[in-house]
């Protein structure tokens, strides 16, 4: 065991196992940070310790189950950053951070040394995941993003700009200065309705 000073505290949720004992004696060794085991069903102590992190072990607590398992953390422990890991494949890993907000996602096939970075990541504040699934979750905000400012009753975007210019006062002249450019009005002394030219 080193004898280097531990630079945080990470809870392992799974279920405790000789294999779980070597992985967390591992990440001891190898990321200097203390490293506690508990059961996906035990109360996790709140911590004082201002580097924490929460390693939830995906084959102990299911994607369905990650909601109701969140609601249950101490109100002390709602902003500590919370990573998965066994994930399997990329559907897997969406669909988890569809149901909760994770920082960190690790693949069952992730390298022990990939793990123990990510570790350190996320201690520091930043995110961990790989750049496909953050490609992916790009995308995904950029559609939801250019959808949020799609109004749901079917109006375009120069509509709820006349709209918004409406709702604060604006007189149709004041619109049409504002939305209209120089080049697009009519020549001063024209006249634009053709009838009136027509002395109609």
């Amino acid at each position: 065991m080193s004898q280097e000073k531990t630079i945080g505290l990470v809870y392992l949720i799974t279920e405790q196992s000789p294999q779980s004992q070597l992985f967390a004696d591992y990440l001891l060794d190898h990321t200097h940070c203390s490293i506690r085991i508990y059961s996906p069903d035990s109360t996790i102590p709140s911590s004082p310790v201002e580097q924490l992190l929460i390693l939830i072990d995906s084959d102990h607590i299911s994607v369905e189950a990650l909601p109701d398992w969140q609601e249950k953390l101490p109100e002390t422990l709602a902003k500590t950053p919370l990573a998965a890991f066994n994930i399997r494949d990329m559907d897997h890993a969406l669909e988890a951070l569809a149901c909760t907000q994770l920082k960190g996602i690790f693949y069952r096939n992730e390298s022990l040394e990939v793990f123990c970075k990510g570790i350190h990541a996320l201690l520091n504040d930043e995110l961990w995941m790989s750049r496909d699934l953050m490609a992916k979750l790009v995308l995904f905000y950029r559609k939801y993003q250019s959808n949020a400012f799609r109004p749901t009753c079917g109006l375009t975007s120069r509509e709820m700009e006349i709209i918004s210019l409406l709702s604060i006062g604006s007189s149709n002249h004041q619109i049409a200065d504002k939305l209209c450019p120089e080049s697009v009005r009519p020549a001063p002394g024209s006249t634009s309705n053709p009838l009136t030219c027509m002395a109609i």
